[in-house]
């Protein structure tokens, strides 16, 4: 490093103003603490003969007062007046006048009282007061001539190792640094590199700059391996790009299509020529919602990115193509707009593909609305794909919205808990467990009563690719016409059990399957013992056995009519 480069090196100086202002707080503070301490120990020096006055002149004075010895009282006070930084002494007398010594103004002084008192007969006598000045001034002068003595020396000081250091750390630093950027600016891209050696002795052991020399090398050399690399890899992307059914477009600032791959028209079979100098609104046989190409103009004028922006074009043979494209915009290293860089793929196929879908999924919508009960389709991981109206009125009845996407458990647990299930909050929670349970191993015609008195019969069918089908009919007329059945069942048992007549039911056999209470009673069985048993060998007589069971066998075979009304002897 020259002279010129050593004087405006800016570590160099950053390195002297640190080292010149860090010594200089250094030396502030010790500075300051030392003085401090000086002050305070002169100022306690002060109060410390202040307070022996007390002790030693005090009693004297108040002798030679008692006495009026005027000469006595002279003395003393000018040997208080000899006390160090003691410059006033004032003496007052009760009843015959003052004495005062010292200077007539004291400049920051510290003052002390004192009162002169005499026993007399058994009597505490005031007999004067002497006030005794000291000022501070002088202890202040001191301490700045003291101060100035330090800084001047401890800023020649500072200066000089500050120097010093500053040379030390050219030699060994700076002109080592000044070696390693003219090495640096010299590498250029695809040049061989060349060893880093600095301009000094060689070192028995590696220091920090031989570190920082080796790591230059090191990161030269992967930086022209990493150039190579990326020569390789833009090949490779070059032949990737050639190879894949995507292809590359740019603009201009002006938003105009500037280049596009040279295999677009291998994919698309739309000569490329047509879009060169074209804004994309311009494309001949474009297909587009006018709201939506508003949209993306404005997208592009802003100079945002884009993504899976779609589109439609009429080809020359009449047929129409799907594309769809992403873009970004591009800067150059001062901020200016260069145009837009980005893909395109054709998807038309895929766009035909949905279109099919799309059909398939109306179909299974409207086949779904059309069936009367409530019907569901779930997906695989049980998240609701489409219901009916039927379906989505349960939920309405609730208060509740059903939303698709949203899984089958949600949907049982927000329709208890927004009251559609009946019943305390233990019953309900053990409902639902029960139907999350059921759900899990599918079967058909559950059944459960809803809180607006409707039951429903349910049925779950797992389809082959895992989606579940789900339907809930509404079961209430069935179920009223059950309860009806049971009651009438119920209550024509009750009409039996009173009868005053005997009434049985026998099965083909003639065994005894219900027998009255009357007819327990009159018989003398209980109705345990009679059940099935034989009727006719129970009640009929021997003679009357054969003749009233084949009797029995023909009405049961057909060949019989029963009469209505038929008596005889009841075997005892």
């Amino acid at each position: 490093m020259s002279g010129r480069a050593y004087a405006k090196g800016r570590i160099a100086g950053r390195l002297l103003v640190a080292v010149v202002l860090f010594s200089s707080v250094i030396t502030l503070v010790t500075t300051g603490t030392q003085l401090f301490l000086d002050y305070r120990n002169d100022v306690g020096e002060i109060r410390h003969n202040l307070a022996l006055v007390e002790s030693t002149y005090v009693p004297s004075l108040a002798n030679s007062v008692w006495v009026a010895d005027d000469h006595q009282i002279m003395i003393l006070l000018e040997g208080l007046l000899a006390l160090p930084d003691v410059r006033r002494v004032s003496l007052s007398v009760a009843g015959a006048g003052s004495y005062d010594v010292g200077a007539a103004e004291v400049e920051k002084a510290l003052t002390e009282t004192y009162v002169l008192r005499r026993d007399h007969r058994g009597e505490d006598l005031v007999i004067g007061t002497l006030v005794v000045s000291a000022s501070v001034q002088e202890v202040i002068d001191r301490l700045i001539d003291r101060a100035t003595v330090i800084l001047i020396g401890n800023g020649v000081k500072t200066f000089l190792v500050a120097g010093f250091i500053l040379l030390i750390f050219y030699l060994l630093v700076t002109r080592h640094l000044s070696a390693l950027s003219q090495y640096a600016r010299g590498l250029s891209l695809g040049d061989k590199v060349k060893p880093l050696d600095l301009p000094r002795r060689k070192q028995k052991v590696a220091d920090e700059l031989d570190e920082l020399a080796e790591s230059i090398s090191d990161l030269a050399a992967r930086v022209q391996s990493a150039y190579r690399l990326a020569q390789e890899s833009e090949q490779r992307f070059r032949d990737y790009a050639e190879a894949s059914s995507d292809w590359f477009w740019e603009t201009g600032p002006d938003l105009r299509i500037s280049g596009i791959s040279e295999h677009h028209r291998q994919i698309t079979g739309i000569d490329s020529s047509v879009f060169i100098g074209r804004r994309r609104e311009e494309f001949p046989g474009l297909i587009i919602d006018p709201n939506r190409l508003a949209e993306h103009q404005l997208v592009m004028e802003r100079r945002l990115p884009f993504r899976d922006f779609a589109y439609a074009m009429r080809a020359g043979d009449g047929s129409i193509k799907h594309f769809q494209t992403s873009g970004r915009p591009c800067w150059d290293v001062d901020g200016r707009f260069l145009g837009y860089r980005g893909i395109a793929r054709d998807i038309t196929a895929a766009f035909q593909a949905h279109e099919a879908r799309q059909r398939t999924e109306l179909q299974l919508a409207r086949a779904i609305e059309a069936i009367p009960a409530a019907c569901a389709l779930f997906d695989e991981d049980d998240g609701l794909i489409i219901c009916n109206n039927t379906y989505r009125s349960l939920f309405d009845k609730v208060g509740r919205t059903v939303e698709t996407g949203t899984t089958f458990e949600e949907l049982v647990r927000t329709y208890a808990a927004s009251g559609g299930i009946p019943g305390t909050q233990d019953e309900v929670d053990a409902w639902v467990a029960r139907r999350l349970n059921r759900r899990r191993r599918p079967e058909r015609n559950f059944e459960y009563l809803r809180s607006d008195g409707h039951w429903a019969e349910v049925s779950d069918y797992v389809l082959d690719d895992g989606r579940v089908l789900h339907f809930a009919a509404d079961a209430t007329a069935r179920k009223n016409a059950e309860a009806r059945a049971q009651a009438e069942r119920v209550k024509a048992t009750e009409y039996l059990q009173v009868a005053q007549t005997i009434i049985v039911a026998l099965n083909r056999e003639g065994q005894v399957e219900l027998l009255n209470r009357y007819g327990c009673e009159v018989l003398g069985y209980r109705l345990e013992e009679v059940l099935g048993k034989d009727w006719f060998e129970l009640v009929f007589p021997p003679d009357l056995l054969e003749p009233s069971r084949e009797l029995f066998d023909a009405v049961i075979a057909g060949e019989q009519r029963l009469d209505e009304y038929v008596e005889h002897d009841i075997a005892e």
